[in-house]
């Protein structure tokens, strides 16, 4: 009897969890006040040290992601269409802060087909232990000064109507 409920207890869990990731949010949260961005470094494919602020006067998504997170490759399909389709107006940073070095990455990034897409690292976890990110999809929409203006807590669409718009209103107003 203890084992049945265990075992329903766990499949409760599971249920919730699974509707949760399910209605993650779909669309930035904009802060009522800019945010200091991070500051800390990661790698590009090359190992060549990288901050953000290296991508100062572009409108930038920093999205935080690893290959052993199912909805983060959704997420990176997504934003790599979004990428194609903003046709460089905006950066797209997707780093992975998993134990994968960058030939792994290039592996995962052919796998899926992702081409518009750099390849970062950041095995240190800097960037998520700056921001106190647990857990990965975290994605930050960071403006062309240089500071966080919205972020997505979760799995996210980046290639819908909604996200777009929102960017594309970003867009006019810097």
């Amino acid at each position: 009897m203890i084992a049945k409920c265990k075992l329903l207890f766990l499949f409760f869990l599971f249920f919730i969890f699974t509707i949760g990731a399910v209605n993650a949010e779909e669309e930035f949260k904009f802060h009522l006040q800019p945010k200091r961005a991070p500051l800390s470094s990661f790698e590009d494919e090359n190992h060549s040290v990288v901050r953000l602020s290296n991508f100062r006067d572009k409108t930038i998504i920093l999205n935080i992601w690893a290959t052993y997170c199912v909805p983060c490759v959704l997420e990176l399909q997504s934003l790599e269409q979004l990428s194609k389709d903003m046709g460089g107006r905006i950066e797209v940073i997707a780093v992975s802060v998993g134990p994968d070095d960058s030939k792994q990455i290039k592996n995962f990034f052919n796998k899926y087909n992702i081409k518009h897409l750099n390849i970062y690292t950041d095995k240190r976890r800097a960037i998520p232990t700056e921001l106190g990110i647990t857990s990965v999809p975290f994605t930050l929409l960071i403006n062309s000064a240089g500071a966080e203006i919205a972020r997505i807590v979760g799995k996210a669409e980046f290639d819908t109507p909604t996200i777009k718009a929102q960017i594309k209103n970003l867009l006019r107003k810097f």
